[in-house]
């Protein structure tokens, strides 16, 4: 059983939302193999965001006291007033060196559960499946005093950009990239050609 990679103490993995999300990824991928054509099937886990409640045991899978440094002492003084503004709407200042280790630590929790969650529908998906791993933005977790993705320091514009393709040769690109590429960059790999004016590169061209 693919659901029973970890146990589980209290039965909230049922009610916990990426866990219900790769349910029904799993039940129409199964469909859309039987139909003998070309699919598409975009599966959006909205974890790991607000409320960072990760369910057990992820919830405890980090130790706090790991995360009681890093970030705190980083200079603010480049940051713009908007930016700025943001940590005192926030009221980061009200937040303890344990609350705050705390929060990272269950975030990282949520993070992964989310990646256990990824891992139960790659082992149904075949081999010849291309796939990309993405997101819409990262998150500030306590750098600068600053929490979410309000402003915009490089932790909240990086993201992962992960693709699997038949014949592609495993490996890292240090150059920048945009969501936009994602587009023209599956359209290459499957042999579709890009549309004039699309917005956007194949990475891989």
């Amino acid at each position: 059983d693919v659901y029973k990679r970890q146990p589980l103490t209290d039965g909230a993995w049922e009610s916990f939302g990426p866990h219900r999300v790769t349910a029904l990824a799993l039940e129409k991928l199964a469909e859309l193999q039987q139909g003998g054509h070309p699919w598409l099937l975009r599966v959006s886990f909205i974890a790991p965001h607000t409320p960072v409640i990760a369910p057990p045991p992820f919830d405890r899978l980090y130790d706090p006291a790991a995360f009681l440094e890093g970030g705190e002492s980083e200079e603010t003084a480049c940051l713009s007033t908007y930016e700025q503004h943001v940590a005192e709407v926030q009221e980061s200042d009200a937040l303890t060196p344990a609350q705050v280790a705390r929060a990272r630590a269950t975030y990282y929790g949520l993070m992964s559960a989310v990646d256990q969650e990824v891992g139960h529908l790659l082992d149904q998906v075949p081999e010849d499946t291309i796939v990309l791993f993405t997101a819409d933005h990262g998150t500030m977790l306590g750098e600068l005093g600053r929490w979410q993705k309000q402003i915009f320091h490089y932790q909240v514009h990086r993201v992962p950009f992960i693709l699997r393709a038949p014949g592609l040769t495993p490996g890292r690109r240090a150059a920048s990239m945009d969501l936009l590429d994602t587009g023209p960059t599956l359209l290459a790999r499957c042999g579709v050609p890009i549309p004039e004016g699309f917005r956007g590169q194949d990475v891989l061209a």
